[in-house]
């Protein structure tokens, strides 16, 4: 940091850090919500598949029981 005394760098420097500390934990929160909310979208996707799926296998056994009467 030109222009400033080695004292003066040292504060700057520090000031800095603690600036950049601060919004830490901001953004860690920021980030656990973010995590929370996907994990949220992939287990409702998940949920979904799963009732698709479970849809698929009944029409699939209705289909087998007619076709195995006809």
């Amino acid at each position: 940091m030109p222009g400033l005394d080695q004292d003066a760098q040292y504060r700057e420097i520090e000031a800095r850090m603690r600036r950049h500390a601060e919004g830490e934990p901001v953004g860690l929160v920021a980030r656990r919500a973010e995590a929370r909310e996907r994990a949220e979208r992939r287990a409702a996707a998940r949920t979904e598949a799963e009732a698709q799926a479970a849809i698929e296998r009944e029409r699939a056994a209705v289909r087998q029981a007619v076709a195995c009467k006809g």
